[in-house]
């Protein structure tokens, strides 16, 4: 088995282009089988994300070619209302596949720790080993935002709202009144986190290139994606364009 290697952030935020990135976001809850074998209380201090399944999950893929443009954008999401917590692992493993093929990067907020710890042991937890983008042979190319960005505080890291509210970004998990929303307040509330992630991630590559062109041209590719989406984007209408509109550019 080829040994595994770490990739720096550095790394993958010095390259020229990303190639094909996917920002995954996932939401648990407590999983009542694994809090009664623990002797835990459900809504105990001590349920801990090791006592947590996955209730939703979405991914938004996108792909920045050379010239810094961005295309292919694609958001999916998974739920467990409806389907198993294994559909939602293999849908997952789908994706994280696709990046390993075609070296691509998976982009996350506390992913490091948290999202992809738990869908590792949530994949384990269903005997689900032999899933290459899961369990790669090779280390997976991860940025992890939340490692790239120390805000100074006591804990250190902050939160995703705050980091984005900070850059202007907004992030709010109403959707509006028209209907035709999503399924799940779950599915609503990761879709709004993987692009908010993906536009903290713009932010940073602008300050690597000193170049306000990621931001102009991933803002812009995006903001057209959620445009197509119709009603059934409402609740991302906030991301359709940038909060000073025209105002910004390359100079």
């Amino acid at each position: 088995m080829e040994s595994r290697r770490f990739i720096s952030a550095q790394t993958i935020l010095s390259a020229p282009s990303l190639g094909n990135v996917c920002v995954l976001d996932i939401e648990t809850a407590p999983d009542p089988f694994a809090i009664a074998l623990a002797g835990s209380k459900e809504k105990s201090k001590d349920t801990t994300a090791l006592l947590h399944h996955i209730t939703d999950a979405s991914v938004l893929c996108a792909h920045e070619k050379p010239d810094g443009t961005w295309a292919n954008f694609e958001l999916k999401s998974f739920t467990a209302k409806g389907q198993s917590e294994t559909d939602t692992l293999l849908g997952i493993d789908r994706y994280l596949t696709r990046l390993t093929s075609n070296a691509g990067t998976l982009v996350s907020y506390n992913g490091i720790k948290h999202d992809m710890q738990v869908v590792r042991r949530r994949a384990a937890n269903h005997l689900m080993f032999e899933m290459p983008g899961i369990f790669p042979s090779v280390e997976l190319r991860h940025l992890d935002l939340m490692r790239v960005i120390p805000t100074g505080t006591q804990q250190r890291w902050g939160k995703l709202r705050d980091v984005a509210a900070g850059l202007g970004i907004p992030v709010s998990y109403q959707t509006l009144s028209r209907g035709m929303g999503v399924a799940t307040p779950g599915i609503r509330k990761s879709q709004v986190d993987v692009v908010a992630t993906f536009l903290v991630m713009l932010y940073e590559l602008a300050t690597w290139r000193r170049d306000v062109g990621p931001i102009v041209l991933g803002w812009g590719g995006l903001g057209k994606y959620i445009s197509e989406m119709g009603p059934h984007g409402d609740h991302l209408a906030q991301y359709r364009r940038h909060p000073l509109g025209g105002g910004i550019g390359r100079g």
